[in-house]
Formats: structure tokens, sequence, C-alpha cells
């Protein structure tokens, strides 16, 4: 292998660890590690949203207060690296618990008030990436979305069952302790 080939994959995996953060981030409500994986001059599209990527975050948290929790996966993560400068595009599955006092307003318009409800939305995240200073960050992302669907949520929840340990949406989660 040369060491030309060997960069490469080690960038593929600097920047594959960059769209796990994302992910990571919105599911612990972790806003510094969101923030600090765009450069500071990054735009952003998704949902409704555009602008600068640290208004998307402010963005996003908003929508995060209003959530009971979310998890988010990442799929089909194709990765194209030329020099400081990278294209990724990965397939997401989002999925958020939508209280049954949530005001339905925004990108939350179709939520049925008065119950609890399942969120589940697909898409693509397709990134442009730079490397700066030798720190790979995104520079602009697109949020595509392909489908949602709404259910009713069942009363039950993990955590009423006297199990766990179970995630939490803050630092006391497993993930800071462990």
């Amino acid at each position: 292998m040369t060491n030309d080939a060997l960069q490469v994959l080690l960038d593929k995996q600097e920047i594959t660890e960059i769209l796990h953060s994302y992910c990571r981030a919105l599911d612990r409500c972790d806003r510094p590690l969101l923030e600090s994986i765009f450069h500071s001059d990054s735009t952003h599209e998704m949902g409704g949203f555009k602008g600068s990527s640290s208004d998307f975050c402010g963005f996003a948290f908003d929508s995060l207060d209003t959530f009971d929790y979310s998890q988010h996966f990442l799929g089909n993560v194709l990765i194209e690296v030329d020099g400081d400068k990278a294209k990724a595009e990965c397939f997401f599955r989002a999925y958020h618990r939508i209280a049954a006092d949530t005001v339905a307003e925004g990108v939350l318009s179709d939520h049925t008030p008065g119950i609890d409800e399942d969120l589940f939305i697909a898409g693509r995240y397709v990134d442009r990436l730079e490397r700066r200073d030798g720190v790979w960050k995104i520079s602009h992302r697109c949020g595509i979305l392909d489908w949602c669907r709404w259910e009713a949520a069942e009363a039950r929840r993990f955590f009423d069952l006297g199990v766990g340990p179970y995630g939490t949406r803050d630092k006391t989660d497993r993930l800071y302790t462990v």
C-alpha cells in the first residue's frame, strides 16, 4: 500500500467519525459536539432551514427540546477524497418521540396534538468537507428528505419496564461516564 492510499483511508475514517458525531450530538443533546464538526463559515440546508451551520445548530436544538428522545442511524456511507477536499453521501434514518402536548408548528406541523407520536424520517446527508489546518470538518451540508411516517406511540416506554441502563439526552448518559 502506498503512503497516498493509506492517507486516503485515514482521511475517510476521520470523515466517517465526523458524520457519526453529528448523530451522537443530536441524540445526546451535545451542542458543543455538534458545533465542533462544522467549519465556522459552513452552510446548511435541512428540513426547510437554509443558512449558516452555526444557526442550524440553534434550529436543531430548538427542535430537539420538543422531543422526548431521538435516535439517528447512518448507512451506505460513501466518501470521495481529493486532497484537502472531500464529498460524502450517507443515508440516514431518524426516530423522534413527540409528546402529546407538543405544539404542532414548523417542522412538527403534522403532529396530532393530544397524543404521543413517533416520527420516522429517512433521507441522505450530502456533504462537502475540507481539511483546514490538518482538521477535517463539514463546509456544507444538504439534508435530502426521502420520506417520513407518523405513528401513534405506544404508551409503554422501555425505561418504564424497570430494566436498564437506558440512554439519556445529556452528559449523564453512560457514554460520558464509562
